[in-house]
């Protein structure tokens, strides 16, 4: 049984611009926010360009190194995804990147999701670290999205016995809360009927 890529943040794209900008603009003096206004407009324009890249212009930016320090996490965050699914997946790059936008934001439950997925697919296998990211990813977002829910369970079934209870319970419940939704239902009883086969009794 295995977990594809991490689902995307919607809303690393949405809200990317409105972000960015509100970051930015949260200086205390006058001065400071004048000139902070010029950065904004600047950065604004370059999140707006950064979602209308191609693949290629993707590749070209994250081989060049060079991203601001005024980039917001959503930024990073977006960008990460782009890494991961270029034709060529630049996974050093997405690991980069969202470090980069935990370091800044540290409650987006999505890039901790990638970080788990990008710090067992370096090892190639189960870590500490990815345990680690997958707990911060539930107690950013224990139940609140879906998608985001489904995988994690996917993640955790994928290497079931390697994993500590705490995260077996978290993809049971997680499982268990899909099936009484009849949108998400359908999914979660093939995930249930998938982890049975292989002698794992999950979501009862």
């Amino acid at each position: 049984m295995t977990a594809g890529d991490p689902p995307a943040n919607r809303r690393s794209t949405l809200t990317a611009l409105a972000m960015t900008t509100a970051w930015l603009l949260t200086v205390p003096t006058l001065a400071a926010t004048a000139l902070t206004i010029g950065s904004a407009t600047s950065t604004q324009a370059r999140a707006e360009a950064l979602t209308r890249y191609t693949d290629t212009e993707v590749e070209e930016l994250l081989s060049r190194g060079s991203v601001s320090i005024q980039w917001s996490a959503p930024m990073h965050e977006y960008l990460a995804e782009r890494a991961v699914r270029l034709p060529s997946p630049d996974a050093y790059s997405a690991r980069v990147h969202i470090v980069q936008a935990l370091h800044k934001d540290s409650d987006r439950p999505y890039a901790w999701a990638h970080l788990a997925y990008l710090e067992s697919r370096r090892a190639g296998r189960t870590t500490q670290d990815t345990i680690n990211a997958l707990r911060q990813s539930i107690r950013a977002c224990p139940s609140c999205d879906a998608n985001l829910a489904i995988w994690r369970a996917e993640f955790i079934l994928a290497d079931w016995w390697r994993m500590p209870a705490d995260l077996q319970k978290a993809a049971s419940d997680e499982l268990n809360d899909r099936l009484l939704q009849p949108e998400h239902a359908e999914r979660a009883a093939a995930i249930r009927s998938r982890a049975l086969a292989l002698g794992i009794d999950i979501a009862r």
